[in-house]
């Protein structure tokens, strides 16, 4: 996707970056894990299409992007997401009447934001995940998967 960006705008390697994370509730996409999944050949041709959809979209949106420039202030900061947990940690026993060990955990949430000359709002983009987590309540709750990279502007 990158070279086909390229070639249409002589956008320099050096000036771009497609930062992504996963998901294990989201689409396939071509290349990426082939071995987990046992596609089918109709399956494998919607994730073929979905990939080169997805790609022509990211194109699009660089050169939008390109037509648009304009000077910025950017600004970051930190905030907290504190339901996350080490899931890993649920799983050790510990003796009876002693704490659990401790088990590292990121609750930080990244922020950076956009502002054009007139200090208008254009971009947020901000950046949490975590794997899901049952905490053994006996209510039936399902678990929940939070994994989340957001923008908008």
């Amino acid at each position: 996707m990158i070279e086909q960006q390229r070639a249409a705008d002589c956008l320099a390697q050096h000036w771009t970056m497609l930062n992504c994370s996963h998901t294990h509730c989201g689409p396939v996409v071509t290349g990426v894990t082939p071995i987990i999944y046992d596609l089918d050949t109709q399956q494998q041709t919607a994730v073929n299409g979905y990939t080169k959809s997805l790609a022509d979209k990211l194109v699009f949106l660089v050169k939008a992007a390109l037509k648009d420039l304009r000077p910025a202030t950017l600004a970051f900061g930190e905030g907290q997401a504190t339901f996350g947990a080490n899931r890993r940690i649920l799983r050790v026993k510990a003796p009876e009447g002693a704490p659990k060990p401790p088990a590292p955990v990121d609750h930080g949430v990244p922020v950076l934001v956009v502002r054009d000359a007139n200090d208008t709002l254009r971009a947020v983009l901000f950046g949490y995940a975590c794997h899901r987590s049952r905490a053994a309540t006996g209510t039936g709750a399902r678990p929940t998967a939070w994994s989340v990279t957001g923008g908008g502007g």
